[in-house]
């Protein structure tokens, strides 16, 4: 998602407008909407002008405006009134659109908007219609009953309606029932994949067929929830594609009727629209009428899909607002940051802090019905709080951002770290802990953690730290912090061209940044499980059978793989050392790689490099092992610390290393042995001397 896309499009709303004023009218309502980014729907108006005979056509469109309005969004009804182009229309000029002779209005799609112009005529416009006025006023949503589409018979007479060509040049997303129950839905689909358009079913797995919930025909996407929409809408603008999106919301299975039943009238109203010549754009009025006499049930039911689109609309609408607005309120600030002048501070790390509980046994046969002797110890823990202390350690210090509850783990944790300024006390929540289970080789055996406070460090909290962030050299973050919150980050850094640095934390977690607005940190430190985790949600998420524990030779592609799309891969090989992935050379031995990155991060992403390295760094040998804990952190934080202090990748990962060892050594995760002499230890002093 782009921070730019909001303003461009803001501006281009005053451009269409500028470029339309003699034609189009939009209401002062829907107007300032738009300028201040509130949530706000179009609907189209050939619906109640020829689709739904009086009075119900009014009732229905008053509770329509009325169900949005209830839900904080504001209605713009699209509609051609006396030659004039509109979006917001007022009460009187929707009863006469509703109540007047549908003979003498006109069914508005793109092709009858000049003419209509032209002789100062009235109408109701098509969802064809509807989009194109939409988006000439800077809406990008449209509610409707159903989509037009491709006729019965249509690949004899060519009639295709002009809704799928327009969602397929027009980036307005259309909330529908799906297609119209009297079209040839499989036809439809094959059209708008042409086109390409984006189809999508919420919830279900199946297109529904208007009047029923279930078409039979499967869905090209499906989605679940108003998030996921969201995200595939920001996707579209992002990339530019200059398409529409359909969201299919099924009919609930109360008001749904039976597919056989619609087959049954549809067949007896096409023959009778046959024997009357009834063709062209008049012919979907006359089926749903000819439905609507026959049983009032199918007007029920179109009464019913139209509510229901319109709350799914609500939702969709409130929930693109507040990406507007968090984005928008996001650029106001990039450019406070940018007017006072920008240096680099201190690299920041966001991400989770524990009070861990170590319990290492004496033996390794465990008898579960009796006690065990061990070693029991308490420290700090949590990715994000082992990251800082590395920083703190190694030099160059960083802005540690994250949270802890209001009780006596809280309170200890506090007291105890060197610089909690953006450590945030939050009440009614508990302190995250963590409690490892050690063998007598010190080896990890099971986890248990209580760190649902994390998922509290808020995209709020990432906007209120946006200076902290611009200044910063590079940005580091763990797998505890939620996706919104990950994807916030990433996209800051990537405007303000600040490497980001993602520490998956855990198998379980690794794969979280991945989603539909393809935003990637610039480096990533996988150990082998977390990276086939990762590589399989990229690349085949259906390949469940693959290893978790792949060899050398595997572990190097899916490296590789990766580097379509993350600069570079730090895989951690645990006894083996470490393996690094980078998209060139020269960023192994660069002193300035982080700046490398960071003008990367404002271009875009080249997904087929020429050249793509690895490098294998072996293990530095150590006699016995205490605890594995943190060695993987020690690693990742020297890395980061090297890297800001114009350290190159290459050295930094051997000084990695070493401090990974030292880590192993100790009972602490972060050893007070870590110091800066790491990086003069990989250049003076041989391994073996390192720990003799």
């Amino acid at each position: 998602m782009r921070l730019h896309r909001t303003l461009n499009q803001l501006r281009h709303v005053k451009k269409i407008n500028s470029r339309h004023r003699h034609t189009l009218t939009v209401s002062t309502e829907v107007s300032e909407a738009v300028r201040k980014g509130r949530p706000i729907v179009a609907l189209e108006s050939a619906v109640l002008s020829h689709g739904m005979p009086p009075p119900d056509n009014f009732n229905t469109a008053v509770n329509i405006q009325n169900i949005l309005t209830q839900m904080g969004v504001v209605p713009a009804v699209t509609a051609v009134i006396d030659g004039t182009l509109r979006v917001g229309l007022a009460r009187e000029e929707l009863e006469r659109l509703c109540n007047g002779d549908s003979n003498e209005f006109v069914k508005v799609s793109r092709r009858d908007l000049a003419p209509c112009v032209a002789k100062g005529l009235t109408g109701g416009t098509t969802v064809s219609g509807s989009m194109l006025l939409a988006h000439w006023a800077g809406i990008n949503l449209l509610v409707t009953g159903g989509i037009g589409g491709v006729h019965l018979g249509g690949e004899n007479s060519m009639d295709v309606s002009a809704d799928l060509i327009e969602l397929g040049r027009t980036p307005v997303t259309v909330v529908c029932a799906g297609v119209k129950s009297i079209l040839d839905i499989q036809r439809t689909l094959e059209v708008l994949e042409t086109q390409g358009v984006t189809v999508c079913t919420l919830g279900e797995d199946q297109i529904p067929a208007f009047y029923s919930t279930h078409s039979g025909i499967k869905a090209p996407l499906r989605v679940d929830s108003i998030t996921e929409i969201t995200c595939l809408i920001s996707a579209n603008k992002q990339l530019e594609l200059s398409s529409g999106i359909v969201v299919c919301v099924p009919l609930s299975k109360v008001d749904s009727i039976n597919k056989e039943e619609i087959d049954s009238t549809l067949k007896d109203a096409m023959q009778t629209a046959n024997d009357n010549s009834i063709t062209g754009n008049k012919i979907t009025p006359y089926l749903l009428d000819y439905m609507n006499n026959r049983n009032p049930r199918y007007l029920d039911a179109n009464i019913s899909l139209l509510k229901n689109n319109t709350i799914v609309g609500a939702r969709i609408a409130k929930s693109l607002s507040s990406v507007s607005k968090r984005y928008l309120h996001t650029s106001t600030q990039r450019e406070e940051v940018r007017s006072s002048g920008r240096g680099r501070g201190r690299p920041v790390v966001i991400g989770g802090i524990n009070f861990d509980l170590v319990l290492k046994f004496k033996q390794n046969e465990i008898d579960t019905l009796t006690t065990n002797a061990g070693c029991i110890k308490h420290s700090l823990g949590g990715v994000g709080r082992n990251l800082a202390q590395c920083l703190k350690q190694l030099g160059p210090g960083c802005e540690f951002i994250s949270v802890v509850g209001q009780d006596t783990f809280g309170q200890m944790i506090l007291k105890e770290m060197p610089d909690p300024q953006h450590v945030r006390e939050l009440s009614g929540v508990s302190t995250a802990k963590y409690c490892a289970m050690l063998n007598e080789e010190g080896e990890h055996m099971y986890g248990m953690g209580d760190m649902d406070i994390h998922q509290l460090i808020t995209p709020k909290m990432i906007q209120e730290s946006y200076q902290l962030i611009a200044n910063s050299p590079i940005v580091a973050f763990d797998g505890n912090i939620c996706y919104d919150t990950m994807i916030m980050l990433i996209g800051i850094c990537k405007k303000e061209g600040v490497p980001t640095w993602f520490e998956p934390t855990c198998r379980a977690l690794s794969a979280k940044f991945l989603g539909p607005t393809q935003l990637y940190p610039s480096i990533i430190s996988p150990n082998r499980e977390e990276l086939v985790t990762i590589h399989r949600a990229m690349f085949s998420p259906s390949a469940e059978n693959s290893s978790l524990r792949p060899d050398y030779q595997t572990a190097t592609k899916l490296c590789t793989d990766l580097l379509r799309h993350i600069p570079v891969v730090l895989l951690t090989l645990g006894g083996e050392g470490a393996l690094v992935g980078v998209r060139h050379k020269d960023m192994l031995h660069s002193p300035k790689l982080l700046s490398l990155l960071g003008r990367e991060s404002t271009t875009q992403t080249v997904l087929y490099p020429v050249q793509f390295v690895t490098n294998h760094m072996p293990a530095v040998p150590v006699s016995s092992v205490t605890s594995v804990s943190g060695a993987g952190d020690c690693l990742a934080g020297t890395v980061i610390a090297g890297l800001s202090q114009g350290v190159s990748l290459e050295e930094s990962v051997s000084s990695g290393i070493i401090a990974a060892s030292l880590s192993l050594l100790s009972n602490d995760t972060v050893p007070d042995t870590l110091t800066d002499k790491v990086f003069s230890q990989v250049k003076d002093t041989s391994v073996q001397e390192v720990y003799s």
